[in-house]
């Protein structure tokens, strides 16, 4: 993803294990693990968390464009693949 030579994904873990050692609040580390994650892959365009309340997952912190506010479970590809517990690519 990042084309620069000297990007490591052990690097980039140690990094994220770093910052998510700071807090156990799940928003905190979720807006410092997306804008690191934002900051260190080039070519991705939006990164984030969706956290579900119910049966609707409800946008948390994020990098990149403004995203969906909430998802029904099952609907659009984040819905399905929350349904579903699978990656979809």
């Amino acid at each position: 993803m990042n084309d620069s030579h000297d990007f490591s994904w052990q690097r980039l873990a140690q990094q994220a294990e770093g910052l998510l050692s700071v807090s156990s609040n799940r928003i905190s580390n979720a807006a410092n693990l997306s804008a690191l994650l934002y900051q260190e892959l080039t070519g991705i365009s939006w990164v984030g968390f969706y956290f579900l309340y119910g049966e609707t997952l409800m946008v948390g912190p994020f990098q990149g464009k403004p995203a969906c506010v909430n998802i029904a479970m099952g609907k659009g590809v984040c819905g399905t693949a929350a349904a579903s517990g699978k990656t979809i690519r």
